[in-house]
């Protein structure tokens, strides 16, 4: 949810230079459709990404230490 509102966050109000969501809404300015669908399938797989293995893998750490005491 946090990674989704830096996006929309960026993409509004243009904080980074950088960042995704800026990049998108330039490629929106410019009509760049094919960037703006790389652009989203990026957002969407670093979406699952974190949800899936970086939540999984840090429940498995506080089980590993739950179970250490």
């Amino acid at each position: 949810m946090c990674l989704s509102y830096q996006f929309i966050g960026e993409m509004i109000f243009r904080t980074a230079i950088g960042g995704m969501g800026s990049q998108f809404s330039w490629f929106f300015d410019l009509h760049n459709v094919e960037m703006m669908y790389a652009i989203m399938l990026l957002m969407g797989f670093s979406g699952l990404f974190i949800d899936r293995v970086l939540i999984k893998y840090a429940g498995y750490l506080v089980k590993k230490i739950e179970s250490g005491r």
